[in-house]
């Protein structure tokens, strides 16, 4: 069974507390996914993020497969960083750390995703077919997004990787 790897590196012209405000707000994370994907929070109360919390979301994540999404957060310091596991989706499995570090131009977002597709072969085709390019664009609809929300004159790093790992 493959592991996948995804790494997104987006620098913003703010300050890592206004980033990290925005970021730790799971209400943000409708206005950051793409309309298709159908991203609904289902839980009544997002913040604040702590260790152990559990967020419950609705998703398509491909086109004609709507699921249920429950994740816990599994670490969390302020200011700095916080992780979140799949407990119930699409995925086999799935752990997301979200990273803000201090850059030049005022703040850089780190994600980095480890995880799995479920049933097998299966999964693999379907992460070659549909995943990997939907993956693809959530994450430049994401930075497309906060760029409107936080413009700048300069040109800010950007950086996307997606790989496969073996176990």
């Amino acid at each position: 069974m493959y592991w996948y790897y995804l790494e997104a590196v987006q620098e913003l012209p703010i300050g890592t507390d206004k980033a990290w405000q925005f970021l730790t707000n799971a209400k943000n994370l409708e206005f950051l996914t793409p309309e298709p994907m159908n991203l609904t929070i289902k839980s009544s109360n997002t913040t604040p993020l702590y260790t152990g919390k559990i967020l419950h979301y609705s998703v398509t994540p491909i086109p004609l497969y709507k699921t249920l999404w429950v994740s816990e957060i599994t670490s969390y310091i302020e200011g700095k960083l916080f992780a979140d596991k799949q407990l119930y989706g699409p995925y086999k499995s799935w752990n997301h750390e979200h990273e803000i570090a201090r850059s030049k131009a005022g703040s850089t977002i780190i994600d980095r995703v480890y995880f799995q597709m479920p049933f097998g072969i299966f999964g693999g085709l379907a992460y070659a077919l549909f995943v990997r390019r939907a993956l693809f664009k959530a994450f430049s609809f994401r930075k497309s997004q906060l760029i409107k929300l936080y413009p700048s004159d300069e040109n800010l790093r950007y950086s996307f990787q997606l790989k496969r790992i073996k176990a």
